[in-house]
């Protein structure tokens, strides 16, 4: 048979013979160190497993001393949930020093010991998972010194033996990870041993540096739109140039029109935010001068009839000047004309002004105003006073506008402190007991000219822009804004 394989051997090519030569040296390499790996793998995995039981083991014994003591579950059971939440920790249980079990937790294999084990050890170990044991003992007091449990010293020296515990430790990891190392180390020299066969097999020289080059072209075509290749050798890597410049030029057309589309689209929205600006300060000029002289109209001496009319008159202007000035803060805010003011002020200050200037819609409809400070809050603050008077007025008049009866409340406190700077940041709350908001509704309030219930304008009045202005006065100041809610 040998002999019949030396002639097939000796009639083969030296292209072949150094293939299977250097094959057969490949796998067996891969055999050999597949094997070893394997075992030596598993060999320090079944270490690592075990002194984490022992580790396991220690610290459950160490915090089953009060539940000994007092002969109490209780005081263990906290403790034996947190070892039984190990990965491979099938059972714990804790022993008396007489082997009275105290509690047991899990299917716990009895090992009927004779007496307390002294030291942490494996008691025994089957097919499926070791059982060890470590002692429990508690420190002897002195009459007239501390209890050492009153800290996290070590413990005296004439520790008093009172009982042991007892962890299961299964054995299902190490097998699935021996298994796994096994199988991967296998796969592994399989693919290596198959990737040198055909590095040998192939001659890849007139082939990868073309390839080699192209690659290096597509790798800078991400940051170079101008990248075209110029490779030579067989006709399919020739015509792999030619497809890789054909899809640049397409490429670089289409960012050229996106970058175009772009352009085009900010300038609009530049002018759009221009011109609503313009527009509104133009109209906020005459509508002051109607508000005004509609309520001078109204202390005149009207009859009955006239002076309905007039308030009719008075209420739309007002509302309208009201919308007015919404669209220009808006604008301002999306072109990013406003500028920051940022000073220091009283935090206080600003809540109380704010609050005095709700408190009288608040009392025409009875309804409480309540506010309260965190003692954790700084009395002195560094921020834009003026932008948190804007956000603050806002939400507290929405919150009056849609509460019937009830109270509006507002809440500051400290979010959280910034470690990487000595500031603080702030939560503002405002709570009210009004109509509420449903929860697939809450996303869209923060966009402009969206309300909750389209109907409710028509109730309540508004343009839609109050919640908008906010969410961007909040954003320039670097905080966020969010609401809970309940119909």
């Amino acid at each position: 048979m040998m002999r019949r394989l030396k002639q097939a051997f000796d009639q083969l090519g030296f292209r072949e013979q150094l293939l299977i030569t250097i094959a057969a040296g490949i796998f067996a390499t891969a055999l050999i160190s597949t094997v070893t790996v394997s075992v030596f793998s598993g060999q320090t995995l079944r270490e690592g497993l075990i002194e984490e039981g022992h580790q396991i083991t220690a610290t459950f014994a160490d915090r089953a001393v009060l539940a000994l003591i007092f002969e109490s579950p209780e005081n263990a059971t906290e403790a034996a949930k947190a070892v039984l939440g190990f990965p491979d920790v099938d059972a714990v249980a804790i022993y008396t020093a007489d082997g009275r079990p105290l509690l047991m937790e899990g299917e716990i294999l009895d090992l009927a010991l004779a007496e307390p084990p002294i030291d942490n050890r494996i008691a025994a170990e089957t097919e499926l998972a070791w059982h060890l044991v470590a002692p429990v003992r508690a420190p002897a007091v002195v009459e007239g010194e501390e209890s050492p449990f009153d800290d996290n010293t070590s413990m005296p020296a004439a520790a008093t033996l009172v009982g042991h515990v007892q962890v299961d430790l299964s054995k299902a990891s190490l097998v699935r990870l021996n298994r796994t190392i096994l199988g991967l180390n296998v796969l592994v020299s399989f693919f290596v041993a198959i990737g040198f066969l055909l590095v040998l097999g192939i001659i890849t020289g007139r082939v990868t540096k073309p390839l080699n080059v192209l690659s290096e072209m597509m790798g800078r075509a991400g940051s170079d739109e101008t990248v075209r290749a110029d490779i030579h050798g067989s006709s399919e890597i020739r015509t792999i140039g030619k497809t890789f410049n054909q899809m640049m030029d397409s490429l670089g057309g289409q960012a050229t029109d996106l970058k175009e589309a772009r352009d085009k689209a900010l300038e609009l929205a530049r002018i759009k935010g221009e011109f609503a600006a313009t527009v509104s300060h133009e109209l906020r000029t005459p509508m002051n001068a109607i508000v005004g002289m509609l309520d001078l109209l109204k202390d005149m001496g009207l009859t009955r009839k006239q002076r309905e009319y007039t308030n009719i008159a008075y209420k739309s202007a007002d509302t309208l000047l009201h919308l007015i000035d919404d669209i220009l803060d808006f604008s301002r805010n999306e072109g990013g004309s406003a500028k920051l003011d940022t000073q220091d002020f009283y935090l206080q200050e600003v809540v109380e002004d704010v609050l005095g200037l709700i408190v009288g819609q608040a009392q025409r409809k009875d309804i409480d105003v309540e506010y309260s400070v965190d003692i954790e809050v700084p009395l002195m603050a560094r921020g834009e006073p003026a932008l948190i008077r804007q956000v603050l007025l806002n939400l507290l008049t929405n919150a009056v506008k849609f509460t019937e009866r009830g109270n509006v409340q507002v809440r500051v406190m400290v979010s959280k402190e910034l470690l990487e700077t000595p500031n603080t940041e702030l939560r503002f709350e405002v709570t009210d007991t009004g109509i509420g908001i449903a929860p697939q509704d809450q996303k869209a309030i923060f966009e402009p000219f969206t309300q909750a219930d389209a109907s409710s304008t028509r109730v309540y009045e508004g343009s839609g822009l109050g919640l908008a202005i906010c969410r961007q006065l909040v954003a320039r100041m670097g905080g966020d804004i969010g609401v809970e809610s309940t119909p």
